[in-house]
């Protein structure tokens, strides 16, 4: 399984410190995902999310996270298994999506299904753990 970490801060918050308390964080979840770790941040708004990734299903880098839906709109850090991911990769298709897949993983799938409908709209089959930033948004944080 992989290892998620963020936090929320007052936006006066040193950019250093938050990339610093980010790193931090997902170094103590190096033994969940020992493949990779990466961070995000909103220095504007002052949101981070940190990742360690243990891949599974798409080992290619095009899996890595935190990610972007293929619009810039959202970003997201994603740990679990995804059942339905050809049904909603799919669905997300015959739906208008005409980007092109970067890769194989459950999390793009997710990631541009929310792009399309939203958080609360995506239905899905699994055991997903998620945080999810909407950039047009500011506010939006889930």
């Amino acid at each position: 399984m992989c290892g998620l970490a963020g936090f929320l801060c007052k936006p006066s918050a040193a950019a250093t410190s938050i990339r610093e308390s980010v790193q931090a964080m997902t170094d103590t979840l190096a033994h969940r995902g020992p493949d990779a770790g990466t961070e995000w941040i909103d220095e504007d708004v002052c949101i981070a999310f940190g990742h360690r990734r243990l891949s599974i299903v798409d080992l290619s880098p095009a899996g890595a996270q935190p990610m972007h839906s293929s619009d810039g709109r959202w970003v997201i850090i994603y740990n679990g298994e995804l059942y339905n991911t050809e049904d909603l990769r799919s669905e997300v298709v015959q739906a208008g999506y005409t980007g092109n897949w970067r890769g194989h993983s459950d999390t793009e799938v997710i990631l541009e299904a929310v792009s399309l409908w939203g958080v609360e709209r995506v239905g899905y089959c699994g055991q997903p753990r998620s945080a999810h930033r909407d950039q047009q948004h500011p506010q939006y944080l889930q």
